[in-house]
């Protein structure tokens, strides 16, 4: 009996071990995602002179908007913005 319930705890260790690596993994994924948001959300008011008068595409009141002449969204950069799941509006 006892020898049976040691293999059994012993049998759950990995899988306790996989839920544990995989949850650390989620929160250093979501910080490095909120870290990328971040430097996404910069204002045009800082952008250099030259770039401030650029035609940007995408919607521009998007938070994630790249306010880029080239790129539409930190997020999702080939668009579309119309019906995006992940507009902000920006502060």
């Amino acid at each position: 009996m006892l020898q049976t319930l040691l293999i059994f705890l012993i049998g759950l260790i990995p899988p306790i071990i996989s839920i544990w690596v995989i949850r650390q993994a989620e929160v250093r994924g979501r910080e490095r995602l909120r870290i990328a948001i971040e430097r996404a959300s910069v204002s045009p008011l800082n952008f250099p002179p030259q770039l401030q008068n650029q035609s940007y595409i995408g919607d521009i009141s998007c938070k994630f908007n790249a306010r880029s002449p080239h790129l539409r969204c930190a997020i999702n950069p080939d668009g579309p913005c119309d019906g995006c799941v992940h507009y902000q509006m920006r502060d």
